[in-house]
Formats: C-alpha cells, sequence, structure tokens
C-alpha cells in the first residue's frame, strides 16, 4: 500500500503519479486513520507540510504529536517511507513543533526523490534519487478542453502575460506587478490563483489596483479554465525568488507557452533540455525592461507551435522509475530485517 498525503484539491502531480504506478502498485491514499492502523509497506511522502501542518495552529499541534505516533508506527513495522523533494526548505515559517515533528518523520525516509539533478547536487543527499517532474498533457487533454486561439500579440490591447498558481510570497508576484506596472507597450497581464493568506490577498490587490491592464483571478481557477488561460497567454512569468521546482513551469511548456522564469540551478537546466526558445532566465529582480524583452522573444521566436519535447517526462516511464525505486527499497529494508 502507497500512502501519499495530498491537498484540498486533486493535483495533477499526485493524480498522474498513481495512474503512472498502477496496477504494479496498490495505492491508496492518505488519512490519519490509515497512516496509524492500516497495513502498507511504503509510505510516499509529497509535501511533509500536508503532515505538520501548513500553518502554525492548535490543530497543526495536534498533528505534530500524531507525526510522533506515525514516526514510532514505520520505525515497529519497518515501513519504507520515501519522500519526494518538491522544495529544499518550507516557504513559510513554522514554529519550532513543526520543525521538529519535521525532522523526526525525515529521520524515518529510506529514501528522497529529486525532481532535478541540480536540486540533488545542492542538498548532496547520500540518500538522493533523481526522478523527472512528469508531464501534465496526458491530464489536461483527458479534460477534452476546446483549445481558443492565443491572442493577438499586435492586437490594440497587446500581448498576454500569465501568471498562474497558488499566490505566496515566494513567488514574487508584487515584482510582477511593479515591473508590469511600468512597462510602456500595450500589454494585459492576468494573475489566476488563490491567495496563501486573506493579508496577502489584500497586498496583491493594492498593487494590482494602480493598473486598469491589470486583472485578478484570486480562486483555486478550474483546470478546464487553466488550460484554456495557457493557450491564450503569449507569455508565462514566474518571478520566484527562490525555486527548487516548478509544476506551473512545466505545465506552462506542456502547453507550448514560453516562459520567462527567475535564474537558478533548476530553471538552468531545464531551460537545457527545452531549448531558448522556450525557456527564458534572468538574474536580480524583475524589471520592466526585462519583461519587455520577453514579450518581444515570445513573439517573434522560431520555436514548433507543438511545444518543447518533453518526451523524457512521459508518465509511464516516470511511474517505471517510482515502481523499481519502490521494489528496491522493500528488497533491501526484508533482507536487513532477516
Amino acid at each position: 500500500m502507497l500512502s501519499v498525503p495530498d491537498g484540498p484539491h486533486p493535483n495533477p502531480f499526485v493524480s498522474l503519479l498513481v495512474a503512472a504506478v498502477e496496477p504494479d502498485v496498490d495505492v491508496r491514499m492518505f488519512s490519519w486513520r490509515a497512516a496509524l492502523l492500516g497495513r502498507y509497506d511504503v509510505f510516499h511522502v509529497q509535501w511533509p507540510e500536508s503532515l505538520v501542518g501548513w500553518r502554525a495552529s492548535a490543530r497543526a499541534a495536534a498533528r505534530c504529536l500524531a507525526c510522533v505516533a506515525l514516526a514510532g508506527r514505520w520505525r515497529l513495522t519497518r515501513t519504507v517511507v520515501v519522500r519526494t523533494v518538491h522544495n529544499l526548505a518550507p516557504h513559510e515559517a513554522q514554529r519550532w513543533y513543526q520543525r521538529a515533528a519535521g525532522r523526526l518523520l525525515a529521520r524515518a525516509e529510506a529514501a528522497r526523490i529529486y525532481l532535478t539533478a541540480s536540486s540533488l547536487a545542492t542538498a548532496d543527499d547520500p540518500h538522493g534519487h533523481v526522478i523527472k517532474h512528469g508531464r501534465y498533457r496526458q491530464w489536461f487533454d483527458a479534460l477534452e478542453v476546446p483549445v481558443p486561439p492565443r491572442d493577438d500579440p499586435e492586437g490594440p490591447d497587446g500581448p498576454t502575460v500569465l501568471f498562474f498558481g497558488m499566490l505566496r510570497p515566494y513567488k514574487g508576484v508584487e515584482e510582477l506587478l511593479a515591473a508590469f506596472g511600468h512597462l510602456e507597450r500595450p500589454a494585459r497581464l492576468r494573475v489566476l490563483g488563490r491567495p496563501h493568506t486573506a493579508q496577502y490577498q489584500t497586498q496583491i490587490q493594492t498593487l494590482a489596483a494602480a493598473d486598469q491592464r491589470t486583472e485578478l483571478d484570486l480562486r483555486h481557477v478550474p483546470d478546464e479554465e487553466l488550460w484554456a488561460a495557457l493557450h491564450r497567454a503569449t507569455l508565462v512569468v514566474l518571478p520566484f525568488r527562490e525555486i527548487t521546482n516548478s509544476g506551473s513551469l512545466i505545465l506552462a511548456l506542456d502547453a507550448g507557452v514560453p516562459v520567462l522564469v527567475s535564474s537558478s540551478p533548476t530553471t538552468k537546466e531545464l531551460a537545457e533540455e527545452v531549448g531558448d526558445q522556450w525557456l527564458r532566465t534572468y538574474d536580480g529582480t524583475l524589471s520592466a525592461k526585462v519583461l519587455d524583452e520577453a514579450l518581444t522573444w515570445a513573439a517573434t521566436r522560431p520555436g514548433p507551435a507543438a511545444g518543447p519535447d518533453l518526451s523524457s517526462r512521459d508518465q509511464r516511464s516516470v511511474g517505471r522509475e517510482y515502481v523499481a525505486l519502490y521494489r528496491t527499497l522493500l528488497a533491501r529494508y526484508r533482507k536487513s530485517g532477516e
């Protein structure tokens, strides 16, 4: 049994992974009852924050106490624990009890899966393995969403810049709003996603109100609407202040949209994979000049209309790598227990 913690909305990353490893692995989604009382061989953690709590609260403290019991159960039953490293450190501050519970869970991990070679190199983790982030095309093709034409970058409203995903401070949305506000050419900016906190939502709304060319849609945008928005966009901009991995980046490329993203070992590695006609990086703080140059690049790039080659991220191949790792770890644990 593979137990996979997930968020409040179905995450295509998890859903596609589950489909990719079945039927070789009997997969069951996480619940505390199953985690503490159920029978399973492998426990796969995607986001440890979902176990210790995303925000400091009495509920999070109770979860952390449950994590102590969970770690004890893993030790007694010799459960193989695997974690996918989506980020090298939590993006938001945690209380001491969350950090302590996180360290306790981490000590039980038999292996950690990094989504890029550069992130594994940064972590220098002897228990690390690299399995690429799978592509999303299969998920969105199944929705059968009619693909709208791209917004005309030469039209009176100019090209469309898109940012999407949960709005959190580390993603640099404020920098994008400021840079776009100083952009002198005709253009539109769409920001799609639910803010992490009410306070952050107010901050984003205040900044966006200064430019009538900016459209905010501050909710969890359904997949069908997101896929349509991607196909209308001229350029996706992801001005993350820190980036170990980005599902948004892979999704934008899979939709055939060029991307401007802050420079990091991860984004440089991906740029080498897909080519500079699809991915453009910048150093430092995003500026109107960088944004203007990227819009010109996106409108004139010679890349194929079908999008970059992401065949190495095919979900079936990714699934086979996960299953092989599970089996290797299980065989090792069983042999050591003889």
